[in-house]
Parts: C-alpha cells; structure tokens; sequence
C-alpha cells in the first residue's frame, strides 16, 4: 500500500475545518455542558482528525480503511449531537445547516476516499 501522509489529504484538512467550526458553535454552549454536550461533540470531531492521521500511517488498506470507518462513525456521532443540541436550542437553525452541510461533505469525501483506496488495492 502506498503511504498516504495524513496532512496532505483533503479529508484530513477538511476534518480540521470541522474541528474548528464545532469548537466555535460550542463555545455559546451553557456552562453546565462543558462536560456533557460539549466535550462529547468536541471529542467526536477530533476522533474524525485523528482517526484519519492514524490510520493514514498502517501499513495495508484494509487497516487504513477501518480507520477510516471510524471516522464515519464519529461524523455520525456528531451529527446526532447535533441535532440534540439544536432541539435544546444550543445551536441556532442557521449554525446546525451550516456544519451539518459541513459534516454531510466530509463524510462524502472519506467514503470516496475509502472506496478509491479499497479499488487500487485490488
């Protein structure tokens, strides 16, 4: 498998985009969420980064693949909390449109990524 160096992909750097527009939307957050809502949420769109950057540097695409499934996993995770946030009026109508577009465009992008990787590698 060619090594894939995790900064130089548009997913990763997309992912970091997310990061940062979750650390924005959160910071209006109640402070009685800071370990409830928003960590998770915070939590969720570094696991996104991470996973990437992790599983950019396995040494097969059937590794790099699972980790990029997590990724997936923690989009859809933050995409419940989301909604959740919105539903107790956290997140304005306007900021949840805005990251969920965000969100629903890398997810995109990672599944198309997964795919092209998983068809080279036949």
């Amino acid at each position: 498998m060619e090594q894939h160096y995790y900064k130089k992909l548009n997913i990763w750097i997309d992912s970091i985009k997310v990061v940062k527009s979750i650390y924005h939307i959160t910071k209006s957050f109640p402070d009685d969420e800071k370990f409830g809502l928003v960590g998770q949420m915070r939590r969720a769109g570094i696991s996104i980064t991470s996973n990437i950057a992790e599983g950019a540097s396995r040494q097969t695409v059937k590794h790099f693949n699972h980790f990029l499934t997590l990724a997936l996993g923690s989009i859809n995770k933050l995409q419940s909390q989301l909604v959740i946030s919105k539903e107790l009026e956290y997140v304005s109508e306007e900021d949840q449109r805005k990251l969920e577009l965000e969100l629903t465009k890398l997810n995109n992008m990672i599944y198309a990524f997964s795919q092209k990787i998983l068809k080279s590698n036949v």
